[in-house]
């Protein structure tokens, strides 16, 4: 899975809001008069990816000077305060560390799953077999503790076969 950029979420943070899966500006732009929740987002999503000019030309220069401001290395300052930056920045913030989270889940229930595979003689092969997942991502996952290989929910249907087994 890659890894979910600032820029990737603000996108998919105004895909949600507006319910329109677009990187047009002009589009987000018209449904931002529709959506007050999507002005901030917006804002920052230009001046972060160079879409300044584009976000001016459609909004006729009414937030030129705040664009003109913004940069990577200043948005969460307090000169910024009027605006939802630091709320959108923690929110993406904790999407990231909910995948982290996700993965020692994942790690904790793979040393439960493996101690009780072999209380119970279930092999890796048993497991893939019989749950129809991929062999490569099962043993990625168990031999070399990579959380990754495998969803969470997918973890969770080995716990339960094993549990039931």
């Amino acid at each position: 899975m890659r890894q979910l950029t600032f820029d990737n979420y603000l996108l998919t943070y105004l895909a949600g809001i507006s319910n329109v899966q677009t990187k047009s500006i002009h589009k987000l732009v018209k449904l931002m008069e529709k959506h007050y929740l999507m002005k901030d987002s917006l804002i920052l999503y230009c001046a972060l990816t160079n879409n300044q000019k584009l976000f001016n030309r459609y909004t006729n220069n009414q937030y030129s000077h705040l664009l003109e401001s913004i940069n990577k290395d200043n948005y969460l300052s307090d000169s910024f305060n009027d605006y939802e930056f630091k709320k959108i920045h923690s929110s993406y913030l904790s999407r990231v560390k909910a995948f982290e989270y996700d993965d020692e889940t994942k790690r904790k229930a793979r040393n439960t799953i493996m101690e009780i595979a072999k209380k119970k003689n279930i092999t890796n092969y048993r497991i893939y077999k019989d749950l129809n997942l991929n062999p490569g991502n099962v043993n990625d996952f168990f031999k070399n503790d990579n959380p990754k290989r495998l969803s969470l929910n997918t973890v969770k249907s080995i716990y339960k076969y094993v549990m039931n087994y």
